[in-house]
C-alpha cells in the first residue's frame, strides 16, 4: 500500500510534485518516527484500584483507632522501658476490668514479616542479622522486587543506599519514625486480601480486631497482630467463627513469643466483642438446639448462577440448564462451568 501510495503521488494526478510532497509512513519501517515512548504511564487500571482499596482501608484503621480514642474510659499511662505503654481501663461497672498493652509499630517485625511471607518462610527463619541479598540467594529480579516492595511500604526506603546488603536490624534503625506509627500501603494490601479471603461470613476484619482487643491489645498492637498473621495464614477460607478465634489465638501466641509482649486475658463484659457474647438470659441448652444442616449442592449452584448472571434466585429454576441460562453467550458459559469446577 506505501509503494501504491508513493507512485500515486508522483503521477502528478493530485498536484504538482513541486506543490505538493506529503510524507508516507509504515508502521513496520518507520516506527521510530510514528511512535514515542513514555517513561511513566501511570498507574493500571488495577493498580489504580488498589490504590483507592488502600486509602479506604487506611481511612477505615485511623477512624476504628478515634473512635477507640474518644470512647476510652479513664485510662493511667505507665510508661515502661522497652517503650511498652500498658493502660489500666476503669469503667463505673463493677466487673469491667481490662489491662491493654500497646506498643508502637516496629520497623524490623514490618521487615520480617514482609520477607518472610515474600520468600514463603517461617518469621523464625528471618534473623535481624539477614540481609535481602542472602535471602534472596543471587535471585535478582525478586531482590529488586522486595526493594521495590519496601520504597512502596516505608517513605524513606528510597532513599537508603544499598538497601539488599544492608542487615535488617541496620535497616529497620533506618527506617523507624518513617511510618508514623502506621503499616504502609504494601502491608495494608496484603492484609486486607488475607482478611477478605481467610475470615469466615459474619467474622469480619472488625470483628476480628475486635476479638484481639478483648485481648489486651492496643490499636497499634493489634495492627502488629494482624500483619503478624501474614505469615500464618490457612491454607484456605476459615469455615466457622470457632475456627477464626482459633487461628487468632494461635496468630497471638506465636506474636507473643516473637515480640515478647505478654498479652492479658479479658476479664470484662464490658468490652466483649458484641457478635461474640452470649444473651443475657440465654440457656446453652437453648443455643446447643439450633438446628445445622450441610449445604444443598442445588442452593449453592442457583445462588452462583443468580449472582453471575444478574437474576433474581426465584428466576432460576431447577429445571433450567445452564446453556439456557447464558443465552448462547459461549464465553460466559465457559467461564461459569470454570468456576463451578
Amino acid at each position: 500500500l506505501v509503494g501504491m501510495a508513493k507512485k500515486t503521488l508522483m503521477s502528478g494526478y493530485y498536484g504538482d510534485r513541486d506543490d505538493y510532497q506529503p510524507e508516507i509512513y509504515w508502521w513496520n519501517q518507520d516506527r521510530d518516527t510514528i511512535c514515542y515512548n513514555i517513561e511513566n504511564l501511570g498507574l493500571t487500571f488495577d493498580e489504580f484500584v488498589d490504590e483507592l482499596d488502600t486509602i479506604a482501608a487506611e481511612n477505615e484503621i485511623q477512624s476504628q483507632s478515634d473512635d477507640e480514642s474518644s470512647s476510652r474510659p479513664s485510662i493511667e499511662t505507665e510508661l515502661k522501658p522497652d517503650s511498652v505503654q500498658q493502660y489500666t481501663v476503669n469503667t463505673n461497672q463493677t466487673t469491667a476490668s481490662i489491662t491493654v498493652v500497646d506498643s508502637p509499630i516496629n520497623s524490623l517485625h514490618v521487615l520480617r514479616v514482609m520477607l518472610a511471607a515474600k520468600f514463603h518462610k517461617g518469621i523464625a527463619d528471618i534473623k535481624e542479622t539477614n540481609t535481602i541479598k542472602e535471602l534472596a540467594a543471587g535471585k535478582s529480579a525478586i531482590q529488586n522486587e522486595v526493594v521495590g516492595e519496601l520504597a512502596g511500604e516505608f517513605s524513606g526506603a528510597s532513599v537508603i543506599e544499598d538497601v539488599a546488603e544492608i542487615n535488617l536490624r541496620d535497616l529497620a534503625s533506618k527506617l523507624d519514625n518513617k511510618s508514623g506509627n502506621r503499616l504502609g500501603k504494601v502491608t495494608t494490601k496484603l492484609i486486607n486480601k488475607m482478611l477478605s479471603t481467610k475470615l469466615p461470613g459474619g467474622f469480619g476484619a472488625s470483628i476480628a480486631r475486635k476479638y484481639l482487643q478483648g485481648k489486651g491489645a492496643g490499636p497499634s498492637t493489634v495492627d502488629s497482630i494482624i500483619l503478624h498473621a501474614l505469615t500464618l495464614q490457612p491454607k484456605g477460607r476459615l469455615k466457622s467463627t470457632s475456627e477464626a478465634q482459633l487461628w487468632l489465638d494461635s496468630v497471638c501466641n506465636d506474636f507473643s513469643s516473637d515480640q515478647g509482649v505478654k498479652l492479658h486475658s479479658v476479664i470484662s463484659n464490658s468490652v466483649a466483642t458484641p457478635a461474640l457474647m452470649m444473651p443475657r438470659g440465654a440457656k446453652q441448652s437453648a443455643l446447643n438446639k439450633i438446628p445445622d444442616a450441610p449445604l444443598d449442592p442445588k442452593h449453592v449452584l442457583i445462588i452462583i448462577l443468580a449472582t453471575k448472571l444478574g437474576k433474581g434466585m426465584e428466576s432460576i429454576s431447577e429445571t433450567n440448564s445452564i446453556k439456557e441460562l447464558v443465552n448462547g453467550k459461549s464465553a460466559v458459559q465457559n467461564e461459569i462451568i470454570g468456576e463451578i469446577s
